[in-house]
């Protein structure tokens, strides 16, 4: 199993000082045994490590709460990934000083998904975490976390968040399992200025993969560029699946049942016709030869030498994108309104959640934890939005609350982020249109999810037929459907 980390956003960033832990992947009590990195296969890499035990799926209670203990000696822990620590250290502080209270931040290096579910499933100190929205439906299936709705003030909040998040964050019976923290969604990135040159105005959106592939062969052949369509093939996690679930949703093709999580895809949906388009880019050289092995950072940095057409990624990039200190084509990198295909208008969420621990506690130490996930995913004790805010002001990140659409410090930030102030409304109403893969919902789509990643490889570059390797795919997620349905 490859040992790429699974965040790669940042480099690392060494902190001292007091509350602030930096905990290795020995944290994780040895579960997770480190090896030696090895060379990722050009198929796949697989980022996260998956659990394979059978788990009861309701805790055992605990037969007495803990004893009610000071704030000064029983801190609130709060675990993250190494990603935007410093607005992470702000926002603690800033809860500590309107609550008059105590956080312990541990920063954790490594393979973050592999660590916290070791540390979730042992029930080791822990009370509020990161998450992405696939391994936090795995979670609560198992009962590691708790469904928000527990928090006393969640009805509120639920009345401001935007419609389609509801839907996405929540599992088949109704539950929502985390808060609202980074929201991002695929998007196709542009390059105005090399599209102009072949005669397409800022007006010209491709309706079809078959179209915007044609235009990329016309680039190519006039020496516009090399490789004028980058698309995220790469090993992590949240590169390839990604974009194989948002390209298929766009075509209409959702791949599982939403009720029961049973397979619906095959050679004859949509995701067949969407390997085909990707394996036509392949053969036509439109893609970079080493896109299956391309990392996130050196991915992003492709994009920004100016030197592509197309490209897909999340919408948040463009802060990086449009910076001319550190791009080349700052200036020139639009976000198209629309994906590609007969439902181009729906977009796939790939959310991260503040998630609460199932561990016991003592009522006064619950009602301190939700404060604290309310102050970080909502209001503060002054009631106004001053973390969402602040993430959306920073980081680009989309605040999921219908007041925030027409905040002016927010749109201010982000109109220095694009090439068209319409691109502002273009990213607020992909949210509004937006689904999470029906099969994060699910407790196996982590262990499903390599074989996903070897058979897009396979079938894109031609190592299998579309059909054998889309037929792999769903024989080994009716196997796990069959096995953990019940």
């Amino acid at each position: 199993m490859s040992e790429e980390k699974k965040v790669s956003r940042r480099k690392y960033i060494a902190y001292a000082g007091a509350g602030v832990v930096i905990v290795a992947a020995a944290a994780a009590g040895g579960y997770y045994a480190s090896k030696p990195p090895t060379k990722p296969s050009p198929a796949t890499q697989t980022i996260t490590q998956v659990v394979t035990k059978t788990y009861v799926s309701t805790p055992t209670p605990s037969p007495t709460l803990p004893k009610e203990l000071p704030v000064s000696e029983d801190p609130i822990v709060f675990d993250v990934w190494p990603w935007g620590t410093q607005v992470i250290e702000m926002n603690v502080e800033d809860f500590k000083k309107q609550y008059d209270e105590n956080v312990k931040l541990e920063i954790i290096p490594g393979d973050y998904n592999a660590i916290m579910e070791s540390k979730l499933m042992t029930k080791q100190p822990m009370d509020v975490c990161f998450g992405f929205l696939d391994a936090a439906f795995r979670w609560e299936k198992a009962g590691w976390i708790l469904p928000v709705d527990e928090d006393p003030l969640f009805p509120e909040m639920k009345k401001d968040i935007i419609p389609a998040m509801i839907e996405a964050c929540q599992t088949v019976d109704g539950k929502f399992v985390g808060l609202p923290y980074g929201n991002q969604t695929l998007v196709i990135h542009r390059n105005i200025k090399m599209l102009e040159k072949a005669g397409y105005g800022k007006d010209f959106i491709p309706a079809t993969e078959e179209e915007l592939i044609n235009v990329c062969i016309e680039l190519k052949k006039k020496g516009l560029s090399k490789y004028p369509l980058l698309l995220q093939l790469g090993p992590q996690d949240w590169m390839r699946p990604w974009l194989w679930f948002a390209f298929c949703h766009a075509e209409g093709d959702m791949l599982f049942d939403k009720k029961t999580l049973e397979p619906t895809f095959d050679v004859n949906t949509p995701c067949a016709h969407v390997l085909e388009s990707w394996k036509t880019a392949w053969d036509e050289k439109l893609l970079p030869e080493g896109i299956f092995t391309t990392l996130e950072p050196d991915y992003m940095a492709m994009w920004m030498s100016g030197e592509h057409a197309y490209h897909t990624f999340w919408d948040q990039s463009r802060q990086f994108y449009n910076n001319p200190e550190t791009s080349k084509i700052a200036g020139s990198s639009s976000i198209m309104p629309t994906l590609l295909g007969k439902n181009k208008e729906t977009f796939t969420y790939l959310g991260c959640l503040y998630l609460i621990s199932n561990i016991p506690r003592s009522p006064g130490k619950m009602k301190r934890v939700w404060n604290f996930g309310n102050f970080l995913a909502y209001k503060d004790k002054n009631g106004e939005f001053l973390v969402p805010k602040r993430y959306a002001v920073s980081a680009a990140l989309f605040p999921m609350y219908r007041q925030l659409k027409d905040d002016p410090d927010i749109r201010a930030a982000w109109l220095k982020q694009v090439v068209y102030p319409e691109e502002i409304d273009y990213i607020f109403n992909m949210y509004e249109h937006m689904v999470s893969p029906i099969v994060y919902k699910t407790f196996w789509y982590l262990k499903w999810m390599p074989t996903l990643k070897d058979e897009i490889y396979n079938g894109v570059t031609g190592k299998k037929s579309i059909k054998d390797a889309i037929t792999s795919m769903r024989t080994t997620a009716d196997e796990m459907w069959k096995t953990y349905a019940k």
